[in-house]
């Protein structure tokens, strides 16, 4: 019997499972529909493509001392009718359904239950509608995202997987299953400690980086906006070549350039920022492999001056830290995680962490337009929540040709996301203008 474990990198993510709000990620996704469209056609939908995601069919499952890691364990009573819901109002406005999505992002999903929820909003005069996809962070990172949305959106789905539900593994299996898997580490110790020595290396040049104090790093509250920037991601692609970076870089520079600007209006200063920007460990990921495996690297940004300058500045950093081993930091940071966690002052350290001012993540969606349903996904929204006192972050991503940067943001701390969206749009207007 296969028994499906948390990773390592799962396991880091659960640390702050217990952080305001909690570690939720999903999107948006604005569909071309019609009257026809309700939430019994999305049912149907999802459900003829749950036999290949057998992850969204799971919950998270603590076993007994001596079996190991958490398990991944089907749940025996799943119904997917309370996983997706409508939306009691039909929107008029897109900043109704950012609500709405800031909402869900915020709400804590049950853990007896798979760890994922979905809200229709149809629009007012029915001719469109947003679904609201929301899953705990354990269940995937960045790239299996992906994976997960164009799986959910092919035109046909997946291939069926195994019956469900199956037995689940008795006491014996699991104790086997994870002495097998300590052998395992054993043999690869040498890899590991390889992994582990890239860790080093990959966060020594960070151990010498200060984040200065701003008004970016205070104590949060529970609540998150969302608001968005876009652009045509061909030119943000050109202009990122001709300055020898990549779309990456040119997000990466943007934000910078904007929060700079922030500061200035708050009566701040601060030219260069620290941020932590993720590396997936791996290249390729399968709807039935979802999970954590990447890595972050903080990287000090020069925030002020001239855009080309610190586009070229950024490309050169984010080349060197790409030389390091993909998800390498994990290697370090995850037991450094979990021994705060256990002695209670997890919660403490990253309310008052130095480290860094902002997270910054790029995730490369589908080129081309996806389906949902029998509805065409005009745009696609990623959401993200940070925690502890980073009060402002942020998430790109590339669909069908357009970029889309979400600023998620607490509303009592970073009172200014409307000035911020201006700056944004202006960082980018500057970078994507004719030399």
């Amino acid at each position: 019997m296969t028994v499906s474990r948390l990773s390592s990198d799962d396991l880091m993510l659960l640390v702050g499972d217990r952080s305001l709000p909690p570690l939720n990620v999903g999107a948006v996704l604005f569909l071309e529909a019609d009257a026809t469209l309700s939430v019994e056609h999305l049912v149907r939908d999802l459900n003829r493509r749950l036999a290949a995601l057998p992850r969204l069919r799971q919950r998270l499952h603590p076993v007994p001392i001596g079996a190991g890691r958490p398990i991944w364990l089907e749940d025996t009573h799943f119904d997917i009718r309370r996983h997706v819901k409508a939306g009691t109002t039909p929107y008029r406005s897109e900043s109704e359904v950012m609500a709405a999505a800031a909402k869900l992002l915020g709400d804590r999903l049950p853990r007896n239950r798979p760890l994922w929820s979905v809200l229709v909003i149809p629009r007012a005069d029915l001719r469109a509608a947003a679904v609201v996809m929301v899953m705990h962070h354990v269940m995937a990172d960045g790239m299996a995202g992906i994976a997960l949305l164009q799986s959910l959106t092919a035109r046909a789905p997946g291939a069926t997987g195994q019956d469900f539900p199956s037995p689940p593994p008795s006491y014996r299996e699991l104790v086997l299953d994870n002495l097998r898997g300590r052998l395992l580490t054993l043999a690869r110790l040498r890899t590991s400690l390889r992994r582990l020595g890239q860790a080093v290396m990959a966060l020594a040049p960070s151990a010498r980086i200060r984040a200065v104090r701003t008004s970016l790093n205070r104590p949060t509250s529970a609540r998150r906006v969302l608001a968005t920037v876009e652009h045509p991601l061909p030119a943000v692609r050109a202009a990122a070549h001709h300055l020898g970076g990549t779309v990456n870089d040119v997000v990466l520079s943007a934000v910078t350039g904007a929060l700079h600007g922030v500061l200035l209006r708050r009566g701040e200063s601060a030219d260069a920022l620290v941020i932590s920007i993720p590396f997936a460990a791996r290249t390729t990921v399968s709807p039935g492999q979802l999970g954590n495996s990447s890595g972050v690297i903080p990287l000090l940004l020069l925030a002020a001056g001239d855009a080309a300058d610190r586009i070229r500045q950024v490309a050169a950093l984010t080349r060197k830290a790409k030389t390091v081993s993909r998800g390498a930091s994990t290697a370090l940071l995850g037991p450094v995680f979990r021994v705060l966690a256990r002695t209670g002052v997890y919660q403490a350290f990253i309310t008052n962490q130095r480290l860094v001012h902002t997270f910054v993540s790029n995730l490369a969606g589908p080129a081309t337009p996806v389906h949902l349903g029998r509805c065409t996904v005009n745009r696609i929204v990623p959401l993200s929540t940070p925690t502890g006192n980073i009060t402002v972050a942020f998430t790109a991503l590339s669909y069908n040709g357009t970029l889309t940067v979400t600023i998620v943001a607490d509303p009592v701390t970073c009172p200014d996301v409307e000035l911020l969206c201006e700056l944004l749009n202006r960082e980018f207007a500057q970078i994507l203008a004719p030399p």
